[in-house]
């Protein structure tokens, strides 16, 4: 997702994808809640400042989304996030986005690049510079899928198949959590069964360079 959040109808989710493999979605968009039921309980979606109430509603805001996030922090809503590279050759399929606006004051310089390499494996590459002070990065992926986590990542199930999630930088200092999306609900949010956010922290240190590389592979049908 390139592009702008204060558009019209638009989400917190600069940066955000889907990903399908074997006739499952591993990474899931949850679309939008139907606004009438939030109005009555008195929240003005209309309004598309920093501090307004559409973005507290978990399938509009940050915490819905397979986004970066730096010390827990929302993204700017006056972004404007281009497509700064794309290619399709055979040898060369990627798009990236610039980020950078998206996070003003926290970090700079940030780009987000999704490539498909060979027929089925895609890598998520994510860079961002540091200013005078560390940074806490959270690097989300919401899935109805079983999660397990590993020493190299996470590993997806559903449907019989299998999804590998493989930290392939940073070498260290990374760990993974699996979280229970309904106790990111506030009381006029609808559920979602089965929702899971699987998050990736890390720290980056102050005038650094930092980068998140994540590779997702299936792999071989599981017996039923």
């Amino acid at each position: 997702k390139a592009g702008l959040i204060d558009a019209s109808h638009a989400h917190m989710d600069l940066g955000s994808f889907v990903l399908d493999a074997r006739g499952v979605r591993w990474a899931v968009d949850l679309g939008w809640q139907h606004y009438t039921g939030l109005e009555q309980r008195g929240l003005d979606l209309w309004s598309y400042r920093q501090d307004a109430d559409r973005w507290t509603v978990f399938r509009l805001g940050p915490e819905a989304h397979n986004i970066l996030r730096f010390d827990g922090g929302p993204q700017e809503v006056g972004a404007n996030v281009p497509i700064a590279d794309f290619a399709a050759r055979v040898s060369d399929r990627h798009t990236t986005v610039d980020l950078s606006s998206a996070y003003r004051g926290s970090v700079s310089a940030v780009r987000r690049t999704v490539k498909l390499e060979g027929n089925e494996r895609i890598e998520i590459s994510d860079t961002w510079t540091t200013g005078d002070k560390p940074v806490d990065v959270a690097w989300q992926w919401l899935t109805r899928a079983e999660v397990t986590i590993t020493s190299a990542g996470a590993t997806l199930k559903e449907n019989g198949e299998t999804l590998f999630l493989r930290v392939v930088a940073p070498a260290a200092g990374w760990s993974i959590t699996v979280e229970d999306t309904k106790d990111l609900l506030r009381s006029y949010d609808e559920p979602n069964p089965g929702l899971r956010r699987l998050v990736l922290h890390m720290r980056s240190e102050a005038g650094s360079e930092g980068q998140i590389v994540v590779s997702a592979e299936p792999g071989s049908r599981l017996t039923p």
